[in-house]
Parts: structure tokens; C-alpha cells; sequence
């Protein structure tokens, strides 16, 4: 069967919910007797002919569905880029929202977060995905999802900088300004120069500028 999608993400997601669902299905069946199917995905141009489709894009990804392990798929490198570019549409997003955009910063956001759902099915343990997803749903309004992100990231990289950083951003644009700064408040985070900088100008953390623990904070760092 071959299809096609306006997107590489929707390809690569409806290639997921369809392995799951027959995997659902194989439920309870025995393996002699269970479906196994392999997918194959690539980007490029195809021709339409009646109801088939045809052209060097079809051929292509029917030779990687022959690389895909039975119940699994196989991306082309185009394909796997474009999925995994989350985070330009992110950042473009937050640049908007700065700006006051909120429409074009809404649409950006949504393709970035859909990249982001996509990742996060190839690989779950993506942590910069992981976060950078928890600040879109901050962002938006769905305040117990982010949270639940969020935590997330911080239980796989407890320690790290960015994780620690951005966890801030999140709890400081939910409202939760203690736990923002605590975070900020420990060691490496704040005392690292890159980051300092950031918290200096990032708009995610405005709702801290007027609070006395983080001017406090910003006082025994500078210089």
C-alpha cells in the first residue's frame, strides 16, 4: 500500500498508530498467526496516475520499507531531518511571542510542538524535546501537561544546566515562581556565564523581575 502526506511528521505518525494498532490487534494471537508489517518512509515528488502513485519518491521508500524490521518502520535522512527539526519553529515562536506576534507565534509553535510529539515517539529520551515541548504547553495555557513535561525532564537529567534552566522558565511562566527560583538559585545554573546572560534578558522570566529572592539572586552574581 503506499500513501501520501502533507507532512513528514504526519507520515511518521500515522506509520507509529498504525504499528501500534496492529500490535493491539496481535494481542492474544498466536505468533505464527500474528500480522507484522514493515514501513517505509521518504520525501520526494510522486506522480499521480488514477489511483496509484508512482514515480522515484515511491521507489525509494519502497526500498527502505525493505530495511524496516517486520512491526517497524524506516525513515529516509530527508525524512528524519525534517521530524527532528523542532526546534527552529520553537525558537521562531518565542521570538514572536517576544514581539508580540501571538498568531504567527501560535502557529509556529503548534509545528514545532507537532515535531516535538513526533521525536519523542522515535526517541523517547530526547530531554531537549522533552523541555523545550513543556515550555509550548506553559506557554499555551495547558499548565498540568507542562508540568507534568517538565518534571519529567528534570527526573532524566536532574543535573544539567539546561534542563535545571529551562525547568525555571517553565515554572516561572506557570505561575510557580519559588520553584523557578530555586531552581535558578542552584549553583551551576546561575553561576554559569552563559546562562546568567540569558536570565538577564529572557522574557520567560518576567514574572520574576519584581520578586525579592531573585533580585537577591541577581545581586549575588553580579560582577
Amino acid at each position: 500500500m503506499v500513501a501520501e502526506f502533507s507532512s513528514a511528521v504526519e507520515a511518521v505518525r500515522c506509520a507509529i498508530n498504525i504499528q501500534q494498532e496492529i500490535e493491539r490487534s496481535n494481542a492474544g494471537i498466536p505468533p505464527d498467526r500474528q500480522m507484522r508489517f514493515r514501513i517505509g518512509i521518504n520525501l520526494g515528488g510522486v506522480i499521480v496516475e488514477d489511483d496509484n502513485l508512482l514515480g522515484d519518491g515511491v521507489n525509494v521508500a519502497a526500498r527502505i520499507e525493505a530495511l524496516a524490521t517486520e512491526g517497524g518502520l524506516c525513515v529516509s535522512q530527508s525524512i528524519y531531518e525534517q521530524v527532528r527539526d523542532f526546534e527552529c519553529p520553537i525558537f521562531l515562536a518565542q521570538a514572536y511571542h517576544a514581539l508580540g506576534l501571538s498568531d504567527k507565534s501560535e502557529a509556529a509553535g503548534r509545528l514545532g510542538f507537532e515535531r516535538i510529539e513526533a521525536e519523542l515517539q522515535l526517541r523517547p529520551e530526547n530531554v531537549r524535546a522533552i523541555y523545550l515541548g513543556a515550555s509550548f504547553l506553559a506557554t499555551t495555557g495547558q499548565g498540568n501537561r507542562a508540568l507534568d513535561w517538565i518534571g519529567r525532564a528534570l527526573l532524566m537529567e536532574p543535573d544539567d544546566v539546561r534542563t535545571q534552566y529551562n525547568a525555571a522558565c517553565v515554572y516561572a511562566k506557570l505561575g510557580e515562581l519559588d520553584l523557578a527560583i530555586d531552581l535558578l538559585g542552584k549553583a551551576p545554573p546561575i553561576a554559569h556565564s552563559e546562562i546568567r546572560a540569558w536570565v538577564q534578558h529572557d522574557t520567560d522570566l518576567d514574572s520574576l523581575r519584581l520578586h525579592p529572592r531573585f533580585i537577591a539572586l541577581l545581586e549575588s552574581t553580579a560582577g
